[in-house]
């Protein structure tokens, strides 16, 4: 059981989380030091833990987490807890705006027994309460703003000075969870452009694969948007899209580059590189759990693909997605032995598929998002794709 396990175990031994005494001096410590633990899990659910760490031992029905966006121009909420179902869903807000700028903005902690009668941060309506006190703190760390966390009440006069300590610890445990999540996303980010440097450099062997990986993950993120991907599993669809043919590092280039059809063994070695992909990244857990999805990016929708034969939904939705992409830079791609298609061309090829080799809702999504994202951003080389490599 690793170090953060251990904690998270003993936590849950001396005080359960759904059985912490609220306002005992247990609960309150064992509150501030799991806010900061959620901060290191995976995914965005990890705010809206934190968040919600924060409120339980307060008391408070209603909180606010925002983060300081990159630039410093712009607070962007990451979570919250609360709300009404009409409170307007705008994801960030400026530096100057509301209780939670202001405190962004004065680097200072500020408690408020009346927000409505106060005047000076606007009406809390919106927030579906007439009446609110709030307590609203910055998430510093070494002096650099990282967020603000905001806790607020429908009674007035909720807080009391132990309260505001509690706030006060809870901020400072958060940013401490930031800073170490925000590391670990940047060593992250080094160790996938190192990944990826390399399936860079297996494409730059061969003018007619240099770029592939790069333009399917562009494809996939606007066939993700589309289908209403949100943006944690978006970037692991991306990361996969510019992963899916790295297994070819085990096929050889006079099999990879041959001016011509490939015969029976030369078309099973191909056939090898999702297996060999995906136990690449199976032995890698920064990208281990994208291994079924590269495995699978050559799968048929109708069955007969390979490796595995799966079908439908057997198949991982990103493999769906990335068949498709992949598909379709192949067929605007030229070679030796044709002309690339033309996008009207490819679609339509794409389109006549649908059901037996692709997804029919992913084949749809493609085409409405060559429609509303547009020809000249989603395939800026498309033209010049058809010219023939000599």
């Amino acid at each position: 059981m690793g170090k953060s396990s251990q904690a998270e175990a003993f936590w849950n031994a001396v005080t359960p989380e759904e059985d912490a005494p609220t306002g005992t001096a247990l609960g309150r410590l064992r509150s501030v030091v799991v806010a900061g633990h959620h901060l290191l899990e995976q995914g965005a659910r990890a705010y809206e833990r934190a968040l919600a760490s924060s409120c339980i031992q307060i008391g408070c029905p209603v909180g606010l987490l925002f983060i300081l966006r990159p630039g410093g121009n712009a607070l962007e909420l990451m979570a919250s807890q609360g709300l009404s179902g009409c409170f307007p869903d705008v994801p960030t807000i400026g530096l100057h705006e509301g209780l939670s700028g202001w405190v962004a903005t004065t680097r200072q902690m500020v408690v408020v027994n009346d927000v409505e009668a106060d005047g000076r941060f606007g009406p809390v309506s919106v927030l579906g309460y007439r009446r609110l006190s709030a307590a609203s703190v910055p998430i510093e760390h070494d002096g650099e703003l990282l967020g603000v966390l905001t806790l607020a009440s429908p009674e007035v006069n909720a807080f009391a000075a132990e309260d505001l300590l509690v706030i006060e610890a809870l901020a400072t445990n958060l940013a401490l969870g930031l800073r170490c999540r925000r590391y670990r996303e940047a060593e992250a980010r080094n160790y996938l452009g190192i990944i990826r440097g390399l399936a860079t450099a297996l494409e730059a062997k061969d003018a007619v694969t240099r770029g592939h990986s790069a333009r399917v993950a562009h494809m996939c993120h606007h066939i993700g948007r589309t289908l209403g991907i949100e943006r944690p599993p978006l970037e692991r669809l991306e990361v996969a899209a510019s992963l899916h043919d790295i297994g070819k590092i085990g096929v050889p280039e006079s099999v990879l580059g041959k001016p011509g059809p490939l015969d029976a063994a030369e078309r099973l070695r191909i056939q090898q590189h999702p297996v060999v992909g995906a136990e690449m990244l199976e032995e890698i857990p920064l990208v281990s759990d994208l291994a079924p999805v590269v495995r699978g990016h050559h799968e048929r929708f109708g069955g007969g693909g390979y490796p595995d034969g799966l079908r439908g939904e057997e198949i991982p939705l990103h493999s769906r997605i990335i068949a498709v992409a992949d598909a379709l830079d192949a067929m605007l791609m030229p070679r030796p032995y044709r002309m690339g298609r033309t996008i009207e061309e490819a679609l339509a090829e794409i389109e006549a598929c649908a059901g037996s080799q692709f997804d029919p809702r992913i084949a749809e999504a493609l085409t409405l998002t060559v429609t509303t994202v547009g020809v000249a951003h989603l395939f800026p080389a498309a033209q010049p794709l058809r010219e023939i490599i000599t």
